[in-house]
């Protein structure tokens, strides 16, 4: 594997650990059962948490909150 390769594979598996970090927090909101109204109220408490931290957690905190809106 070149070093091409292994930058991409890395790249790779940073992007499905997002996808799958991402699916977990949607998946237990969903299992407390939110409702819309509920799922807009957490999107704006993650957008708060995402203000306030690192660029990692923040770009995380931001994609759960464009899924929550637009559910």
């Amino acid at each position: 594997m070149t070093g091409s390769d292994r930058m991409i594979a890395l790249e790779r598996e940073v992007m499905y650990t997002r996808m799958a970090a991402i699916r977990i927090i949607l998946r237990v909101i969903d299992e407390f059962g939110a409702t819309p109204q509920e799922r807009f109220r957490f999107a704006s408490q993650i957008d708060e948490l995402a203000k306030e931290s690192d660029f990692a957690t923040a770009s995380i905190a931001k994609c759960v909150c464009l899924s929550l809106r637009r559910s």
